[in-house]
């Protein structure tokens, strides 16, 4: 006998689970299986729609396996494939959420051996492989036969997919930072990378980043790992999400990801072109975007078909630049010698044909190239802005060090009322004043630092309301001088 936990995220299938074991003991193993309801444990009573616990005993039938009767009715199917292979796909997804199991083997003679602690059963990697296979073959099919029909929509509601942070994000501390690293080591998708996403409606955050590090990042950043940096820096994105969602940062590794290794089946090419067709699509239905922006960014022409797709579709305010980390003294002079000599022409590709669809995607929605370069200069510079400022509250030094610069370039680059609007920052201020307003005089060490972290959401809030008030508004102003979508309708009005 063994006791058995369950917990489904979706209700009312306790009922399954029993038949299913107690056909596979009769069928397979010649056994009656017998489930014999307990009390739940108190930590699962609110969630008692979705969870049971059984006394679950055996017994070997005399007879050995009692397996099915051969049938030769017809049947009149009543769906379409696509809604059985939905369906079994679906049900795949349940057993691999479903892991508060007692570990247990069984053989064809009745014996069992079973652990007697309860243990977490994790999803075999093979089973995650073969239903990203099978769900990855049935996007392709259904991707062909609406292609025929150009519905975007539908498309999209097929091939939208994420990922949660603890797959592909990892604090310093964190155990699993080394298969993270594994996962952003290099752009090759495989089975197993797809098998790391689920199918979505929505998603927490879209991930725009250039798969290989500068070639100076030796000279720049020393030992640190490229792959290392993506992965706590993405952690820290989750973690400022799961604070501003549900004020709790143990929710952190639900936040959830859209990154195109795992979310594109890379090893189809016909399906990874639909999806990189949809990229824009996929953008819009990204709540925020973080973009891992290393100096060499702009280089990349990938990068910057994605910051073409960003800048259209998404507002400021909801654009994230994760570079606090990337930035030290010899890297800003990079950074803004990126930014000021930003040309599309210079762009990097492997293939020129891929420059035809940048070109494509710039002509049709901007008045023209050099509009486009500006207003990627002005997001980039007003973005970097933002991440200096947390850094540049500590001191004036700092202050003149890595923020100043940013408004001196803004100047040079003839972007006068954005500069006029960066100088309105005061960090050091803001900063002091989140400190006062949590003073930690008289409070007990052990909640001294509770009233930091206060302090800290607080001065983040100061530059983030700042932000979004001033910055963004003239970000918005010269966006809509130069998508082409707002001015014909102006023109039109």
């Amino acid at each position: 006998s063994l006791d058995l936990t369950f917990l489904s995220s979706r209700s009312n299938l306790k009922m399954l689970v029993v038949g299913i074991v107690e056909e596979i003991g009769l069928r397979l193993f010649g056994l009656d299986v017998i489930f014999t309801e307990r009390p739940l444990q108190a930590d699962l009573l609110p969630y008692k729609e979705r969870a049971a616990a059984w006394k679950v005993t055996w017994t070997a039938r005399p007879g050995g396996p009692d397996p099915l009767p051969q049938m030769e009715t017809q049947r009149t199917p009543f769906q379409s494939f696509f809604q059985f292979h939905g369906g079994m796909v679906d049900f795949m997804r349940l057993l691999r959420v479903a892991d508060p199991f007692n570990t247990c083997k069984c053989s064809k003679n009745g014996d069992i051996g079973a652990n007697s602690t309860a243990a977490h059963v994790f999803p075999d990697k093979e089973v995650l492989e073969e239903v990203a296979i099978a769900k990855r073959d049935s996007h392709r099919k259904q991707a062909q036969i609406l292609q025929q029909g150009q519905n975007d929509k539908a498309l999209l509601e097929i091939l939208l997919r994420t990922t949660r942070a603890e797959q592909i994000a990892a604090s310093w501390a964190d155990p699993w930072l080394a298969s993270c690293r594994s996962f952003w080591q290099d752009s090759n998708g495989r089975v197993q990378d797809y098998s790391l996403s689920t199918d979505a409606e929505e998603v927490d955050i879209f991930v725009s980043h250039s798969w290989s590090a500068p070639e100076n990042w030796p000279s720049m950043m020393g030992d640190v790992s490229y792959a290392d940096l993506k992965s706590t820096q993405l952690a820290a994105m989750a973690k400022d999400v799961a604070l501003s969602k549900s004020q709790s940062l143990s929710d952190w590794r639900s936040i959830t990801f859209w990154v195109d290794k795992a979310c594109i089946p890379q090893d189809v090419p016909d399906l990874k072109e639909t999806c990189i067709l949809l990229i824009g699509k996929f953008i819009q239905k990204c709540e925020r975007v973080c973009v891992l922006f290393t100096w060499h960014y702009l280089e990349r022409l990938w990068c910057v078909y994605e910051m073409a797709r960003i800048v259209q579709d998404k507002d400021p305010s909801q654009v994230f630049l994760q570079v606090e980390a990337f930035v030290n003294e010899q890297t800003l002079p990079l950074y803004l010698q990126a930014i000021r000599g930003f040309n599309i022409r210079n762009t990097k590709c492997a293939l020129e044909s891929d420059r035809e669809l940048l070109q494509k995607q710039i002509e049709s929605n901007y008045v023209s190239h050099s509009s486009f370069e500006m207003l990627v200069q002005s997001y980039s510079l007003a973005l970097m802005a933002r991440s200096m400022a947390y850094r540049a509250g500590r001191s004036q030094v700092l202050m003149q060090k890595f923020f100043q610069p940013i408004v001196d370039l803004s100047e040079d680059l003839g972007l006068l009322e954005l500069a006029s609007t960066l100088r309105t920052c005061k960090p050091m201020e803001w900063r002091k004043s989140a400190s006062n307003e949590q003073e930690t005089t008289g409070i007990p060490l052990h909640l001294r630092q509770r009233c930091l972290s206060i302090s800290m959401n607080r001065y983040q809030d100061h530059i983030n309301n700042w932000f979004c008030d001033s910055v963004t508004p003239v970000l918005q102003k010269m966006r809509q001088s130069i998508l082409k979508a707002h001015c014909q309708r102006v023109l039109g009005a």
